[in-house]
């Protein structure tokens, strides 16, 4: 069956244009790549290499414009239901984060049996409370005030603290629920809030792309984000260090205020979302014009969203594997052909098991429906006397 331009890919009564679904996926499978190979790259794996790890601190910053915009595209104002979006917010969150806690606990303990000099030298700072540390990541508190309560070794793990927030926040405001908005701000802290703006971005470009529909104003986007990317780029290279000064100084009166600690809070993912967000317009208001000559066909679209569905277990399921690899101590740690080959290796294992938190995903929504909807119904009561509400 061929694909209309604007495909059956809908979510609660949004159509999305195929273009723009393909070129989405890609790019978030692109950004949780970088942070995997930024992470292969890093001195605990691997020698002879370059550490491109800012390349993954890039790469995130680029996740949270890309989440906000997201978020925001599947959840229209006028239909939006608090308690649907947090059924889908809190499975597509557990799907992958309770089994990526779950996956780092063995394959950390097996890490530690094999080569527990090599554990305890890299992550040994890591492993003091283990059963806390698993608690707190499970229900995303580990990041509140600039606390930094890594799984162990899985580091990369720390994003989906503040992700989860940004969702309830989103949520909160979306429903007009403003006093549990601001509770949850005040929970949350202000190096939370602070990334919260790359976030925020993300919405805000999703505002812009969807008032730009026309393919006048899909021509007139294109062209000016891709402007505004390529001034940006030559600002940045030019006068890097000022701005990497404004951004010092307005974080540091900002956090200055509080008194605490900056967590996670890094200048690469404010830099590397003002660069991202133009970039991704140029290429979502590209796609979109494409469309009006050609669209993307129903089996490599298919194939995109497998692609897409990947982007998350490969971002929470990397790390712990390059542990186990690094602790086997299995290949020559100078060799670019064996570092690929395990790197490609661990890739294409997290894609096999990708199904499974799909699946995951899929009943432990159903799960919560089920819940909530029973929990609904108690709350229905009948007053003595009175004739049974069916």
């Amino acid at each position: 069956m061929a694909l209309s331009r604007t495909i059956e890919l809908k979510h609660r009564g949004r159509t999305i244009d195929a273009n723009v679904s393909f070129v989405m996926d890609l790019t978030r499978f692109s950004l949780a790549f970088a942070v995997a190979a930024g992470h292969w790259t890093q001195p605990f794996f691997q020698e002879g290499w370059v550490d491109l790890t800012p390349m993954a601190f890039a790469a995130v910053g680029g996740f949270f414009v890309l989440s906000g915009f997201t978020i925001r595209m599947l959840n229209p104002t006028g239909s939006f239901a608090l308690t649907r979006y947090g059924i889908d917010r809190i499975s597509r969150l557990w799907s992958v984060a309770l089994p990526a806690l779950l996956i780092t606990g063995l394959l950390d303990f097996t890490s530690y049996c094999i080569n527990d000099r090599y554990y305890i030298d890299h992550w040994g700072d890591s492993i003091d409370h283990p059963i806390f540390r698993f608690l707190v990541n499970s229900v995303f508190l580990s990041q509140i005030w600039g606390h930094n309560v890594s799984p162990l070794s899985n580091s990369p793990y720390w994003s989906l603290s503040y992700e989860a927030i940004f969702y309830i926040l989103f949520g909160f405001f979306m429903a007009r629920r403003i006093i549990p908005m601001l509770i949850a701000a005040i929970i949350a802290g202000p190096n939370i809030l602070y990334l919260m703006i790359l976030w925020l971005m993300g919405v805000a470009a999703f505002e812009i792309f969807d008032r730009s529909h026309t393919p006048k104003r899909s021509v007139v986007l294109c062209v000016s984000s891709a402007f505004t990317a390529i001034v940006l780029c030559l600002i940045l290279s030019t006068r890097f260090a000022d701005v990497k000064y404004i951004l010092d100084i307005c974080k540091n009166r900002y956090f200055g205020v509080f008194n605490t600690s900056l967590g996670m809070v890094n200048n690469t993912f404010v830099i590397a979302a003002l660069l991202f967000a133009p970039i991704l317009l140029s290429l979502l208001s590209g796609a979109r014009l494409l469309g009006s000559f050609m669209t993307v066909s129903t089996p490599i679209v298919r194939l995109s969203r497998r692609i897409g569905d990947f982007t998350f277990p490969l971002y929470l399921f990397h790390f712990p594997l390059f542990v186990l690899c690094g602790s086997i101590g299995f290949y020559d740690r100078h060799s670019a052909v064996q570092k690929i080959g395990v790197f490609t290796g661990v890739c294409c294992l997290i894609f096999l098991i990708t199904p499974l938190t799909t699946t995951f995903k899929n009943q432990l929504r159903q799960v919560l429906q089920r819940g909530i909807g029973t929990f609904s119904a108690s709350k229905v009561s009948v007053r003595p006397g009175s004739s049974k509400i069916g």
